[in-house]
């Protein structure tokens, strides 16, 4: 992973990774841990 890469796929802006985005370090991420937005329902 590019350090400071938010998005793992080109024109995917609903799934980040983590360690990208997440600044306390009390909470602890995987280099490639990643989450998607889900849709409302």
């Amino acid at each position: 992973m590019k350090t400071g890469k938010i998005y793992p796929r080109t024109g995917d802006a609903q799934t980040v990774y983590l360690k990208s985005i997440v600044t306390r370090s009390a909470i602890e991420v995987g280099d490639f841990t990643i989450v998607k937005k889900k849709a409302k329902v």
